[in-house]
């Protein structure tokens, strides 16, 4: 597992590696979602109980979700639709779920709240960590300068390529020219064993980075992994290198202050 010492003190969390979520094909039918062994594990290594876990359905947009009680889920259709998850509440794990997307971890030292996202590109189009860094100042008053933000293992900028649609998408999403110039690199004849043929590599850790910077979040309480799961796919699930067959690794956070009044 990864964690990050800049969260240390404020949160207890985890970036995990492979095994803790196996392959989807390989887990028998769960009777409740919430309590999938490696819900329990998650539980187990923060401390917290198994029915305390959350997660949402991931769908590569900027929605996000408060955990402002207990989930009751049943299914796991029943999760929210979002791809962040935000709470004050120390008694709840946040989690999502990656295979190459970007999670991000935050938290709040001051007011103990957390926050945890999972943006793909298409995530990041769509500002999804900027909106979580506005969700958390709009209902918890948290200052953007406040929030100290860990950029998780994900597909790296050497081994992310894409085509120009994907470009287009952030310029149509509205992002200006100089910063997909800084986010994409043109794939050249002189790049080996690539095809130059208007594709580009993308720098997912360079976008996470300005995203928070754009949303407020001070430089050095930035901290980025710079692990690739698609270089360490001993380590990291990647569906970049495994496809439909890759797990999933589990990032998970809670406040580590002690529970008070959670009524």
């Amino acid at each position: 597992m990864v964690r990050c010492t800049a969260l240390d003190p404020f949160a207890d969390h985890f970036f995990s590696g492979r095994g803790l979520e196996p392959l989807a094909i390989d887990v028998p039918p769960q009777v409740t979602a919430n309590q999938a062994p490696a819900t329990r594990l998650v539980a187990h290594y923060l401390n917290a109980s198994a029915g305390n876990v959350w997660r949402v359905q991931q769908v590569h947009g900027a929605a996000v979700c408060a955990a402002a009680a207990t989930p009751r889920v049943n299914e796991e259709d029943e999760w929210p639709t979002a791809d962040a998850l935000v709470t004050d509440r120390s008694d709840l794990v946040l989690t999502v779920r990656t295979a190459d997307c970007v999670p991000v971890l935050m938290v709040d030292p001051v007011r103990h709240v957390v926050a945890a996202v999972h943006a793909g590109w298409r995530g990041l189009a769509s500002r999804v960590i900027p909106a979580t860094v506005a969700h958390l100042q709009s209902r918890y008053g948290v200052p953007a300068t406040d929030v100290v933000a860990a950029v998780g293992p994900s597909i790296g900028p050497t081994r992310y390529e894409v085509c120009g649609d994907v470009r287009r998408a952030f310029l149509q999403a509205g992002h200006d020219e100089a910063a997909c110039s800084r986010w994409f690199r043109p794939i050249t004849a002189a790049d080996p064993d690539r095809s130059a043929d208007g594709r580009y590599l993308l720098d997912m850790w360079q976008a996470s980075r300005d995203a928070l910077m754009a949303a407020g979040v001070l430089t050095a309480h930035i901290h980025v992994a710079s692990l690739c799961t698609a270089t360490h796919v001993s380590v990291f699930h990647s569906y970049r290198v495994e496809g439909t067959r890759s797990g999933r690794m589990i990032n998970a956070i809670r406040p580590n202050r002690v529970l008070q009044d959670v009524a």
